[in-house]
């Protein structure tokens, strides 16, 4: 990096509002130090720590250093999928309100703050120049932090006047969260099945059911091409770019499921309302096969409410298997459970 490429970094934020709001939660501290005008785009500038991630971390760091070989499997990647989901608090924010004007948010970015990062020093230092003093997240070792930014929607040729005490509220999505379950069952192909089957959740031990609907060996390959004979579709398209659409489609399903080959298909219904994730047992105990590319597989059910009035759920278990295939040993592994995040709301002085 040349001299001349740090004025250009230093020199391209325009203008500061400073905002030095803390917000902090289940283990976690957000500090929201301002908003920042560079480029003709607005930003949001938050810094976070979250210390669950941080244990985690280091317990990883010490199974390693202590030569634990670990063999990787299909298992192992998606338990630490579920440990790792350390979400920021500003990844849920969808909408930023500022005195009753709603901004939407274009995108949200998130780095370790490493001060090695001449970028992450400018901006702290300019903040530190309007009056920023950190609070809580102060006296947390930086690197343990993740800089935060939040981009709001369209271009702005300088920044919005929020006025002197403007109200700041966040309105959040929705997100989910998984939890283990890992239990076994088999599965048998159009069985009628009667009873519910019931499971726990491994962290809480909190009980809940599922009741299977039906189970069937879908061809994917055979049921994904149909779509290509839907009138709709064909209106859409040139016979041309139908073609290779087509051919796309097909190149990508023979990746994952070759012809005459189908994944196992479950319709269930369960006292939580929420989704089920089931894998074959033999999968899980595999190492994991990395493809170049990837497709989504969605399958809707044949009616609204199951045998239980609960809404009626599909999964899929994306293992090629023969269409003559009678039975699967697979694993209830993981509810997904569907959070409703609140919407944040700060008063706070914006400093020019």
């Amino acid at each position: 990096m040349t001299l001349n490429q740090l004025y250009k970094s230093y020199n391209s934020i325009k203008e500061i509002r400073l905002i030095g709001k803390e917000i902090i939660t289940d283990h976690k501290i957000c500090e929201v130090i301002g908003i920042y005008l560079c480029g003709g785009h607005l930003q949001l500038l938050l810094l976070e720590y979250n210390e669950k991630q941080i244990e985690y971390e280091s317990e990883q760091d010490t199974l390693y250093n202590n030569d634990y070989e670990r063999v990787i499997t299909n298992r192992t990647r998606k338990r630490e999928g579920i440990s790792r989901d350390f979400k920021v608090v500003s990844n849920n924010i969808k909408e930023i309100v500022i005195n009753d004007v709603c901004y939407e948010v274009e995108e949200i970015g998130s780095t370790r703050a490493l001060l090695s990062v001449s970028d992450n020093t400018f901006i702290f230092s300019q903040f530190f120049q309007k009056g920023w003093k950190p609070k809580s997240i102060g006296k947390v070792n930086l690197e343990n932090c993740f800089i935060c930014t939040v981009l709001f929607k369209g271009k702005f040729n300088k920044m919005p006047n929020f006025g002197d005490n403007p109200n700041i509220l966040f309105k959040n999505r929705d997100s989910s969260r998984q939890e283990l379950i890992e239990q076994p069952i088999t599965l048998e192909i159009g069985k009628a099945y009667d009873d519910k089957i019931q499971f726990k959740i491994k962290e809480t031990g909190e009980e809940h059911w599922i009741y299977i609907n039906g189970v069937s060996i879908c061809d994917i390959f055979a049921e994904t091409m149909k779509n290509f004979e839907n009138p709709k579709i064909k209106g859409q398209r040139s016979e041309k770019e139908l073609q290779k659409m087509k051919a796309d489609t097909e190149k990508r399903l023979m990746e994952v499921c070759p012809k005459g080959k189908g994944f196992l298909s479950i319709e269930y219904e369960s006292d939580t309302d929420e989704q089920i994730d089931f894998h074959s047992i033999d999968w899980l105990e595999s190492e994991p096969i990395h493809r170049t590319g990837a497709i989504s597989l969605i399958a809707s059910p044949n009616y609204p409410t199951g045998k239980l009035g609960k809404p009626l759920r599909v999964a899929l278990v994306e293992e090629p298997l023969d269409l003559s295939t009678k039975s699967m040993e697979v694993e209830l592994f993981c509810l997904i459970r569907k959070i409703e995040n609140s919407d944040i709301e700060l008063t706070s002085q914006l400093k020019t």
